[in-house]
C-alpha cells in the first residue's frame, strides 16, 4: 500500500496523470523489455483480466495479456493499466489504438478543450475505421462556458456546455476535426466562415542585428504564396525609401585577376507556387545587399556586400495569391523600428 502511494505521488508530480481514468502522458514513454521496445499510446485500461507479469522496467511492473505479443500494460494503481505497443507497430500506425490516440491527443489541445473543458468529463465514445490507416473517433466532454475556442477577455455565460467532437486521423495525422457539427477545430473558426488574412510582427521594436520575425496567418482562407520571381515580402527603410535586399542574386563582381573580372552568378530558386494552409513564418536577419563601384583593367564593375542594416523606421510588405495563377494578388502591410 505505501508503495503504491509513492508511485503515484511521483506520476502526479511529474503530471503525468490527469486523473485516475484519463492518462495523458504515461511514465515512462518508451519501455524496453526483452530487447523490445514499446512506446505508449496515450490510452489507460481499467479493470484488466488475464494479466500476466512479463517484467518490470525502471520499478515499473510490466504486464501481458494472455494470447497478446504486441501490448504491454503498466501497472499504475489497483486497477488501472497504461497501454504500450511494439515501437514497430507503432510507427506504422495502422491499429485504432494508435490511431484513437492522436485524435485524443488533438481534442485535448485544441483551444476549446484548453479554455474551459472540464477533465473529468472527458469520454471517449467509438471508432469507425474509413479506409486504409483511416478512422474517425467520436469523443465528448463539458465545459464551463458558452462558446468555442480560446475566450479569453470575453464576457462568458457560465453554463455547462456538452460537446462532441469527431475526428478524422490518416496514417496517425488528423485530416479534420468538428466540434458539435460546426466548429471546425483545425482552423479555429465556424465552419464556413472566411476570416481576414493576417500579417503579425513578433513585436513592434528591435535591437539592431536581431532577426525580426513574421508570420502570414491565412486564419482558414485559400491563398498562394511563391507567387512573386523574388521574394513574397520585401521591407523598406521609411526614411531613404530604400528596400532592403536580403539576397542579391545575378553576376555579382568577386575579385579582378589581371586586370579581368571574375564574377560568381547565382539564379533565382524556381519559384512554385503552393497552397498555405498553415501559417508561414519569415526572418529578415536585417541585412541589406549594398552595390559599391571597383574597376578592373578598363572596365567599372559593381560588387555588392551584405551591410546591417541601420536604426529607424521600416515597413513590411506581403504579397500573397488568390489563385493558383496568382493572377489577383492582395498585399498587407505592417511597420516596426529598430532601435
Amino acid at each position: 500500500m505505501k508503495k503504491l502511494l509513492i508511485l503515484c505521488l511521483v506520476l502526479l508530480v511529474l503530471g503525468c496523470v490527469e486523473e485516475e481514468k484519463d492518462l495523458v502522458k504515461p511514465l515512462p514513454k518508451v519501455v524496453v523489455l526483452n530487447n523490445v521496445s514499446y512506446e505508449a499510446i496515450f490510452d489507460i485500461r481499467t479493470n484488466l483480466t488475464g494479466l500476466e507479469m512479463a517484467g518490470t522496467f525502471l520499478g515499473n511492473e510490466m504486464y501481458m495479456l494472455k494470447g497478446e505479443k504486441d501490448k504491454l500494460y503498466l501497472n499504475h494503481s489497483n486497477n488501472t493499466h497504461a497501454v504500450y505497443v511494439r515501437s514497430e507497430l507503432f510507427k506504422e500506425g495502422t491499429g485504432e489504438e494508435e490511431s484513437r490516440s492522436v485524435a485524443r491527443g488533438f481534442v485535448k489541445e485544441s483551444s476549446t478543450y484548453r479554455f474551459d473543458g472540464q477533465p473529468s468529463t472527458f469520454t471517449f465514445l467509438g471508432s469507425e475505421e474509413k479506409g486504409n490507416k483511416t478512422w474517425e473517433h467520436t469523443f465528448s466532454f463539458s465545459s464551463s462556458h458558452a462558446g468555442y475556442g480560446d475566450r479569453e477577455g470575453r464576457i462568458l455565460a457560465q453554463v455547462i456546455t456538452e460537446h462532441t467532437a469527431v475526428v478524422l486521423v490518416e496514417d496517425r495525422k488528423v485530416i479534420s476535426g468538428v466540434l458539435d457539427g460546426k466548429w471546425d477545430m483545425k482552423k479555429g473558426a465556424m465552419l464556413g466562415e472566411k476570416r481576414n488574412v493576417t500579417l503579425e510582427l513578433s513585436r513592434n521594436k528591435y535591437e539592431m542585428g536581431e532577426p525580426v520575425e513574421f508570420t502570414l496567418k491565412p486564419n482558414g482562407n485559400e491563398i498562394y504564396i511563391d507567387c512573386t520571381a523574388f521574394l513574397d515580402w520585401k521591407i523598406t527603410d521609411v526614411d531613404t525609401n530604400k528596400t532592403m535586399l536580403p539576397l542579391f542574386y545575378g553576376c555579382n563582381f568577386d575579385y579582378c585577376d589581371r586586370g579581368e573580372a571574375v564574377e560568381v552568378c547565382t539564379s533565382l530558386p524556381e519559384k512554385v507556387q503552393k497552397i498555405a494552409e498553415d501559417d508561414v513564418t519569415q526572418i529578415w536577419y536585417q541585412k541589406d545587399s549594398v552595390g559599391m563601384n571597383v574597376t578592373c583593367g578598363n572596365e567599372t564593375y559593381v560588387k555588392y556586400v551584405a551591410e546591417n542594416a541601420g536604426k529607424g523606421e521600416y515597413a513590411l510588405e506581403y504579397t500573397y495569391g488568390l489563385d493558383e495563377a496568382c493572377a489577383e494578388k492582395r498585399t498587407l502591410e505592417a511597420e516596426f523600428e529598430i532601435i
